[in-house]
């Protein structure tokens, strides 16, 4: 074991050395270096077909400026706008500058992000001008609205939950006149809605998918009350049983200013109170199916899901099946050792990190790489993945203390499964 510990420790040292180095100290001495000049840089945001210049109109003295090494996608330099130097030294190379209005969040409510960029090479000797970067509306954003005809007959309980399958999830309420806000991811360009309660006393859960979503997309889904073309006209009362269905109706609005208008009932007989619980058991609606947590598995032959263990397990291999491919695959590091938290958060950053992402950075695949974990295809659209965190189980005896991996799968047709590794170190 003190061997498998002794082979790490180069990995270890690269990790913390990261976050060690001085920051204007971005090449050795004799790699050869040239200049960005901040002296004239601006940042402007596009409110839909307007710019809005950041000199008069919007506060950006805390957007995130980063600057990215082109080849290889590391962060070389980050600062709050208004923090800027004057000229910043770097290695020769191409390079990009990205300007975010905050660090983009899974999900969140009345807050959008705003996000640009621009590329610059620097050259031998020379000083190249940072220029000009427009930020424009990056996320989706969501709302959630309820037609007259339906608000009256809506319970307490209603809510609407809307996910990415996930990635990140919103609670809406029929008093909520908030939007949500939701990172546009490639590749993943689907937003689940789901409305449960109480339709004049009657349960009810819908289902509604929004798909072609792209990062500034504005959906606006107003649920409202459809009646057959031969309801009578009973003085304002609505009875469910007399053939009342709920519909939905989605306007996208781009960031262009393009409206599109879809009409769309949620599917299915979705007479408030028809739709009783889901899957077989429901005789009277056999057309739902099963709740799909059944696609998705972990096993680990070795290991102890959810309970504390040592750090004895030589096999760290954990199996993971899901029937339609997996579409995430999430690792949370959770750790009360100070040292540890430092390489964790070195190698998959605060919160979620997926090693199904097709769009990770050359930076994260290079850490990734010597401790054998698979990542990116490996892992994306797979129906059976063996996830190895072998290597980590000795590493972890070094490090005194608790440290939880919170392993989370979403399979493509949206199952979700979570578990945990507990591993305590004496």
């Amino acid at each position: 074991m003190k061997n498998k510990i002794l082979r790490l420790i180069p990995l270890i040292a690269l990790v913390l050395g990261l976050s060690a180095c001085d920051d204007h100290n971005y090449g050795g001495e004799d790699v050869a270096e040239g200049s960005i000049s901040f002296a004239s840089f601006g940042v402007d945001v596009q409110e839909g077909q307007t710019v809005v210049e950041s000199r008069t109109g919007i506060d950006v003295s805390g957007y995130l400026v980063k600057i990215v090494n082109t080849a290889t996608g590391r962060v070389v330099m980050q600062s709050a706008y208004g923090q800027l130097p004057g000229v910043i030294s770097l290695p020769v190379s191409d390079y990009k500058i990205k300007v975010e209005s905050h660090e983009v969040q899974p999900a969140e409510f009345d807050r959008p992000y705003y996000a640009g960029e621009t590329a610059v090479k620097v050259s031998a000797n020379s000083i190249s001008d940072a220029g000009k970067v427009t930020c424009r509306f990056s996320s989706i954003r969501v709302s959630i609205r309820y037609a007259d005809n339906l608000r009256p007959l809506l319970g307490d309980d209603v809510t609407v939950t809307v996910n990415t399958r996930g990635t990140g999830e919103l609670v809406f309420t029929p008093t909520d006149s908030r939007s949500g806000y939701f990172e546009a991811v490639e590749g993943s360009t689907t937003l689940v809605a789901i409305f449960r309660g109480t339709v004049n006393g009657q349960l009810t859960e819908l289902r509604k998918e929004l798909t072609d979503i792209k990062a500034g997309d504005h959906r606006i889904i107003t649920f409202k009350i459809k009646l057959p073309d031969d309801f009578p006209d009973a003085g304002g009362t609505i009875d469910p049983s007399t053939g009342v269905t709920i519909d939905s109706s989605v306007e996208n609005v781009d960031r262009n200013g393009n409206v599109t208008f879809e009409e769309d009932n949620l599917g299915g007989d979705d007479r408030p109170g028809q739709e009783g619980p889901e899957g077989p058991e429901n005789p009277d609606n056999p057309n739902i199916p099963d709740k799909p947590d059944s696609d998705v598995s972990m096993t680990a032959p070795e290991l102890v899901f959810d309970e504390q263990m040592d750090c004895s397990p030589k096999n760290g291999i954990v199996n993971i099946h899901a029937d339609s491919g997996i579409a995430h695959l999430y690792i949370k590091v959770d750790t009360d050792n100070d040292d540890f938290r430092d390489i964790a958060l070195q190698m998959f950053g605060e919160g979620k990190f997926d090693f199904a992402d097709p769009n990770m950075s050359e930076e994260s695949k290079a850490q990734l790489e010597p401790l054998g974990l698979s990542y990116g295809d490996a892992i994306l659209n797979q129906t059976d993945v063996p996830f190895d965190i072998s290597m980590f189980i000795p590493l972890l005896s070094g490090f005194r203390g608790t440290t939880t991996f919170s392993l989370t799968v979403v399979s493509n047709n949206g199952a979700e499964l979570s578990k945990s590794l507990i591993f305590k170190a004496e």
